[in-house]
């Protein structure tokens, strides 16, 4: 087997990059997040300038990954040089948030391909590439990766995950939920048939895909406004990333809109790769009436059609809102993970967090305990 070789250079060549990603993504991108699509979009859009990872055997690429670099000041007080895989480390610009992430490393390398990669980002193999921590976001699954050196790993966030088994359906979706789910499903269902026939219809590549992006993009800010807070669709950048990404990957990028008669339910927006595809935001109309149900009735139209379509998955994406395990089952647990260089600061510095976070875990316990007495 020839040997193994790892580099790590500022990126020069976008275009050579994407003919090299997308061959090796070919095997090894299990979802949209790690497509080229999605990234030729993010550096595109978001004018970031990253280091390239690149793992080689022998003439071979068999790993790629990006990331962004950012100095900061933790608690006004200490500086931090942070390093961010396939995102900026810029919260707002990292709206578009990327799920399902990892370095691209072809299936029949495996981990020691990425303990590699991993390794080289931590180790400072260039003077000009110094980096204290190595963030890694929206990572599936519990396991922390394994840069194969010292370093402190710590669990920045977590978040529930919820999914549609689409392969493993028998019978008409809505028969296989809950009987509170199906007796609402199917009441809103009767009342929208009142106003016409429900159809479901995906957007066509161009124009009409960008204008019902559009008319989604005004009812997500809508119900944000309403409750107090922003929506990222009311942001530029947030909106030329995802009007590049339909107009450059319709495969990808998927519209699909509900009608009841001539008035519109909803409409969905998915990023489909392989056999996957992930719900990434909705926009759906504003009912007096409680027992419609837009939202539901939506999705429940959608998981049929992508079903037919052939996909095997209906993810529903990162969060706890109660109508994803209405509609679906748990999914992998998406995480952020941190790697940190074991230095002297950032040792003290993780050990003041265990502190405060053991102290917290007993207040709480005492709290309980005098609750329940």
């Amino acid at each position: 087997m020839a040997p193994l070789s790892v580099r790590l250079a500022p990126l020069e060549d976008p275009e050579a990059l994407g003919r090299h990603w997308q061959v090796l993504a070919g095997d090894a991108a299990p979802t949209a997040f790690t497509s080229w699509p999605w990234i030729a979009s993010w550096l595109h859009e978001l004018a970031v300038r990253p280091w390239l990872v690149e793992a080689r055997r022998g003439r071979e690429t068999v790993g790629l990954a990006l990331v962004c670099c950012r100095r900061h000041w933790r608690h006004g007080l200490l500086p931090v040089r942070t390093a961010h895989l396939h995102a900026t480390g810029d919260p707002r610009r990292d709206a578009i948030t990327i799920e399902h992430n990892d370095l691209l490393v072809r299936p029949d390398e495996g981990e020691a391909v990425r303990r590699a990669m991993l390794a080289t980002l931590l180790a400072r193999p260039r003077a000009e590439f110094l980096v204290d921590e190595l963030w890694l976001p929206g990572f599936a699954g519990r396991s922390a990766p394994d840069p194969g050196l010292p370093a402190i790993r710590r669990l920045y966030a977590r978040r529930p995950s919820a999914r549609i088994e689409l392969a493993r359906l028998r019978g008409p979706y809505v028969e296989g939920l809950r009987s509170g789910v199906r007796r609402r499903l199917r009441r809103a269902i009767r009342l929208y048939r009142d106003r016409g026939p429900l159809v479901l219809e995906r957007a066509e590549a161009g124009s009409q895909a960008l204008r019902w992006f559009d008319q989604l993009a005004a009812r997500h800010v809508a119900k944000w406004r309403a409750r107090g807070r922003e929506s990222a669709f009311a942001w530029p950048h947030f909106l030329r990333f995802h009007r590049r990404l339909l107009a450059t990957a319709p495969h990808v990028a998927r519209l699909y809109r509900l009608r009841a008669g001539a008035e519109v339910v909803g409409i969905l927006y998915f990023l489909c790769w392989r056999d996957h595809a992930f719900f990434y935001a909705g926009g759906f109309a504003f009912e007096h009436d409680n027992r419609l149900k837009p939202g539901l009735v939506t999705h429940a139209f959608a998981v049929e059609r992508l079903r037919e379509e052939g996909f095997a998955v209906y993810d529903l994406g990162a969060g706890a809102e109660p109508y994803k395990l209405e509609l679906g089952t748990p999914g992998p647990e998406l995480v952020t993970w941190v790697l940190a260089r074991p230095s002297l600061l950032l040792r003290g510095e993780h050990a003041l967090r265990q502190l405060r976070a053991r102290w917290r875990n007993r207040t709480s316990a005492a709290g309980g305990a005098a609750s329940a007495g």
